[in-house]
């Protein structure tokens, strides 16, 4: 997921993925460790 999923909107106005992420190195947080990273998985019965 992006970081365009995971934004601020008019419902969620508390903080949001890219304030806790390093705008110079999108791969590292604030803090400098890994992003998180988010997946989908789909399991099938």
């Amino acid at each position: 997921m992006s970081s365009a999923e995971q934004r601020r909107t008019d419902w969620m106005v508390f903080e949001s993925y890219d304030d806790f992420i390093d705008p110079s190195q999108p791969e590292l947080t604030v803090e400098g460790y890994p992003a998180p990273l988010r997946v989908f998985v789909k399991g099938i019965a």
